[in-house]
């Protein structure tokens, strides 16, 4: 672990350095009389609460100084000077970094030797809360989740009040550094599952998740390229994932992505729908069964009629009627297909 040294002028040259000031006009640098003493401030603009930062400087420069030059110094700075709920002392350079490019504010001190202080005050560019559009239900709540963490996180929390509800966090991605929350409830998930997982997303080795969820979940389960199924059941909305947890449901919950994650997946769950929690039992039970009978028929009525057109002769006189009475210059093969393509082609024409 590299650490500041006790010189504070080597300090500020270093993180100017590693942070690259000079290059960069987003991230500020911002030096700080306090009496005789001195603070520098590093900080990206955009991601910081101006109003709450103004306020901590407006204090730090009514101080007549920040204490003696010591190893507690920047500890008893925090206790006593500084007022903000999100205040943590920080021995690591490379955390440090860290902090300052996820939105938070980096502080050193002229007498706080080789620690220096991070002040969590960001925030982030975030849309309102609202339905998902590809989730809506008839019944129920109209919130989903967006794409800020702490946001959907909460909007968990606010559905469990339960002290076992456990939110660890990871950091994937050497160049990203994209921050990943394993949720799930302990005692109720699985332990040795729980593990795998966490095991799993510390020794995931790539650059960025660039596609959030889609680039986390190949990571976790190596996919075949024939295999077209999804892997991994993602959800935008808060009270179904509120309630998979409360079945001993893992979520993985992925910065800059409103979809969670639901582990373990099975292929009934692709079968649920957020209407079906709703739904009085005996209504809910039909709509799934329904579900169940569709989605059966879509996977193997095509290649039964595909079969019964090219064996006729062993074909029920009741079916006789689903089979072509003459035979197309086109191959039977070749117009699933082309019907197939003009399908998928209208729907990619109704979206865009």
């Amino acid at each position: 672990m590299k650490r500041l040294s006790a010189d504070y002028e080597v300090n500020v040259s270093m993180l100017d350095r590693l942070l690259r000031v000079e290059d960069n006009f987003d991230i500020i640098k911002k030096p700080l009389a306090v009496g005789h003493d001195e603070l520098t401030f590093y900080y990206i603009d955009g991601f910081i609460k101006d109003a709450i930062m103004s306020k901590l400087m407006l204090s730090f420069v009514s101080l007549k100084g920040i204490g003696k030059k010591s190893p507690d110094a920047a500890k008893n700075f925090i206790e006593s000077c500084a007022a903000y709920v999100e205040t943590d002392l920080c021995e690591s350079v490379d955390t440090m970094v860290q902090m300052v490019m996820s939105g938070a504010a980096l502080v050193l001190g002229s007498s706080f030797e080789d620690k220096a202080i991070i002040i969590d005050a960001r925030t982030y560019p975030a849309r309102s809360i609202g339905e998902p559009q590809n989730d809506r239900v008839m019944l129920g709540a109209r919130d989903g989740f967006v794409e800020s963490l702490i946001f959907n996180t909460a909007l968990i929390r606010r559905r469990i009040r339960d002290t076992g509800l456990t939110m660890k966090h990871f950091t994937v991605g050497e160049r990203s550094k994209t921050d990943v929350v394993l949720c799930y409830i302990d005692g109720l998930a699985d332990s040795e599952y729980v593990k795998s997982l966490s095991d799993k997303l510390n020794s995931i080795k790539t650059d960025a998740l660039t596609l959030g969820h889609q680039s986390l979940s190949e990571c976790l389960i190596r996919t075949r390229w024939y295999n077209p199924f999804p892997k991994i059941r993602t959800t935008e909305r808060p009270d179904t994932a509120a309630a998979q947890v409360l079945e001993g449901s893992v979520m993985i919950i992925i910065d800059n992505s409103p979809e969670v994650m639901i582990l373990p997946t099975t292929i009934f769950e692709f079968m649920q729908e957020t209407n079906d929690y709703y739904f009085p039992p005996l209504t809910g039970t039909f709509l799934r069964l329904v579900r169940q009978v569709i989605m059966w028929l879509t996977m193997f009525l095509t290649p039964v009629w595909y079969l019964m057109a090219k064996n006729p002769e062993d074909v029920p006189l009741w079916l006789h009627f689903s089979l072509p009475e003459e035979t197309g210059k086109i191959p039977i093969l070749a117009q699933l297909l082309l019907v197939e393509f003009v399908i998928d082609g209208l729907r990619m024409a109704s979206m865009n």
